[in-house]
């Protein structure tokens, strides 16, 4: 029981927060734009619609922000969701409700990354196959 006491008594030691390296470039790209676009950590959170030490710590590389927080800086920084996102390698919400909405593109996908018949190469062939084609139809 004392010994319960002296922990409950003793200051936690708090970690401090670790940068993620992968994140580095967006999160400095992500301030960079902010700072271009005159705004504030302050003002930019309350526009995106989440807090400012959240926003602080994304900008630092020390949290990655949610899809829906993507989002809401892709529009208030005026920058590319998709590219956001890809950085943070999350997928956007529209992109996942399409995926759920349309369950074929996604076993197709699925079914082409888990095929143990076709090498990286088949894989990466028919991946470029179907971008290329989609590329030709979107113009």
């Amino acid at each position: 029981m004392k010994e319960n006491a002296e922990k409950s008594t003793k200051k936690r030691v708090q970690k401090k927060p670790q940068v993620h390296p992968e994140f580095v470039d967006i999160s400095q790209q992500l301030r960079r734009q902010r700072e271009a676009k005159g705004l504030t950590l302050v003002e930019a959170s309350e526009k995106v619609g989440i807090g400012f030490v959240f926003l602080s710590e994304i900008e630092r590389a020390l949290k990655a922000p949610s899809t829906a927080a993507i989002s809401g800086i892709a529009r208030v920084y005026e920058m590319d969701e998709c590219d956001i996102a890809i950085a943070y390698r999350k997928i956007p919400n529209s992109v996942l409700e399409t995926l759920t909405r349309r369950k074929d593109i996604l076993r197709m996908i699925y079914d082409v990354t888990n095929c143990e018949v076709l090498n990286d190469q088949q894989r990466d062939e028919l991946f470029n196959e179907v971008v290329s084609l989609y590329r030709r139809h979107s113009k």
